[in-house]
């Protein structure tokens, strides 16, 4: 059996653990905290719908799973620690930025609508309540189609092995059992050649997602070699596949629709292309999917 290129080691899983438990169990202690709060029985109707449209339609889980794998990855190697503390000047930022515009700014509007929670008015409530979900959708388009994208280019710099290997453990499960579900999903292979694991589904979407193109190549030459081979015979460019959406019972994989736009990308050898051929172009087809499951 192949053993596992981006394992943790004992000590990392065991500090992974430790941070990952340290996050949530202060995020539970705010959520306690904030339902204690005395409230009138209409304010808290309103503020528990605003909690499940926030969970359903903002990217409040997938920022969870960030969290989680930010705090995973200093402890993965030497190297990784000493990236973090200059990731800690930026990243921090940005993600409160894109916190703020796509979770915060939907719900102060919404609690503007429904006024002051001494004396709400019915009317009011109602209207916040109907325009809530639109205000996280309208967050949700920006977060993955704008400020996401932008934003995870800032950390293109880090080192490939280190970044996949913050995927195990508590990040996996959060990825997996929160994140995951009903969210759009970029991956370096067409919908089709998705592999089965939902770890490697992970680990294609870090790939694609957090890494440049010489990077994506380098994971797949490294963990997957076969969907490199069939990537790189692919004759569609990186955006020849649009989102498709398919129920997980059906038992069918996410198929992409093709825009029949063909060509092959070159670009200069470097040292994440070292394991194949320099004189090789590599072409890796991206599908954005979303798992609903």
């Amino acid at each position: 059996m192949t053993p596992d290129p981006f394992a943790s080691s004992t000590w990392a899983t065991v500090l992974s653990w430790f941070s990952a438990i340290s996050v949530l169990l202060c995020l539970l202690g705010g959520i306690s905290g904030a339902a204690l709060k005395s409230a009138t029985v209409r304010d808290r109707i309103l503020w528990a719908w605003i909690a499940l449209c926030t969970l359903a339609l903002t990217p409040v889980r997938y920022m969870l799973f960030q969290v989680i794998a930010a705090v995973s990855y200093p402890w993965q190697s030497i190297r990784a620690f000493i990236s973090s503390i200059g990731l800690s000047v930026y990243v921090p930022i940005i993600f409160a930025a894109l916190a703020v515009l796509t979770v915060g700014v939907p719900i102060f509007v919404a609690r503007k609508i429904a006024g002051p929670s001494a004396r709400p008015r019915m009317t009011r409530l109602v209207l916040a309540a109907v325009v809530f979900p639109f205000l996280c959708l309208l967050g949700s388009w920006f977060y993955y189609s704008i400020g996401f994208p932008l934003g995870a280019r800032s950390v293109h710099w880090l080192h490939p092995g280190d970044v996949l290997r913050a995927a195990n453990g508590p990040t996996y499960l959060v990825f997996k059992y929160v994140a995951m579900p009903l969210t759009p999903l970029s991956f370096l292979v067409p919908g089709d050649q998705l592999p089965g694991s939902d770890l490697a589904l992970l680990r294609l979407h870090i790939a694609s997602t957090y890494m440049n193109a010489r990077k994506e190549a380098w994971v797949l030459m490294t963990a997957y070699p076969d969907l490199y081979g069939r990537a790189n015979s692919c004759r569609y460019s990186r955006r020849s596949f649009q989102t498709s959406h398919v129920w997980p019972s059906s038992g069918i994989r996410p198929t992409p629709v093709t825009r029949h736009s063909c060509g092959t990308r070159r670009r200069r050898p470097g040292h994440w292309e070292s394991a194949f051929s320099r004189s090789k172009s590599v072409v890796l087809a991206k599908s954005r999917v979303c798992l609903l499951r």
